[in-house]
């Protein structure tokens, strides 16, 4: 490399960079890529999280955990994912299971809600396992009544979360998981 005086440095446009190290140049535009996209993510999560609509979603109860186990763990379950409930937190999980699995999970919760969790897995030939399950939150009727307490009529809600999970080990460390989410609320 040349030597020059701290004055008289040379000056070079990114696109322009002498091929000095090998890679640099390639270094240094990568590095430029992934600052302007990671800004660009950035600004747009920004402007979602201001808009009107923030923190309304649907299907917050799918949040709530299926499985005793994962719940003990702090939900902090996706890596060991080895059972049933690898439907939920993993698919690719299903890999792991060795012969037909089923689960089930029931919680009562307030005022009459209950959340029930329901899940199948049957692995086949040639490293392939499907997965099934279902997933409840629900609660009984309650009465609707007017400023007089007049009875008005009944009222009730339900939401329903039907997933079918498909995964297939390929080699010892890669694994292709699918999970199809069915999602309906009453």
């Amino acid at each position: 490399l040349p030597s020059y005086p701290i004055t008289q440095l040379p000056s070079y446009p990114v696109t322009q960079l002498p091929n000095i190290g090998g890679g640099l140049k390639k270094m240094l535009k990568n590095k430029l890529i992934f600052l302007v996209v990671s800004s660009i993510l950035i600004s747009v999560t920004q402007v979602w999280a201001i808009s009107s609509k923030a923190g309304d979603a649907g299907a917050n109860f799918l949040k709530i955990g299926v499985s005793a186990r994962a719940s003990a763990m702090g939900e902090a379950f996706c890596g060991i994912a080895d059972d049933v409930s690898s439907i939920y937190y993993n698919p690719a999980g299903l890999t792991q299971i060795k012969q037909r699995t089923s689960g089930l999970m029931h919680t009562d919760w307030l005022e009459e809600v209950n959340y029930e969790f329901i899940a199948y897995a049957d692995p086949y030939k040639d490293n392939n396992t499907f997965g099934i399950s279902l997933s409840y939150l629900g609660m009984s009727k309650m009465k609707i009544k007017d400023i007089n307490n007049q009875t008005l009529g009944d009222f009730d809600a339900r939401d329903i979360a039907l997933s079918i999970a498909y995964a297939k080990n390929y080699k010892k460390n890669l694994i292709l998981a699918l999970i199809l989410n069915l999602y309906n609320k009453n």
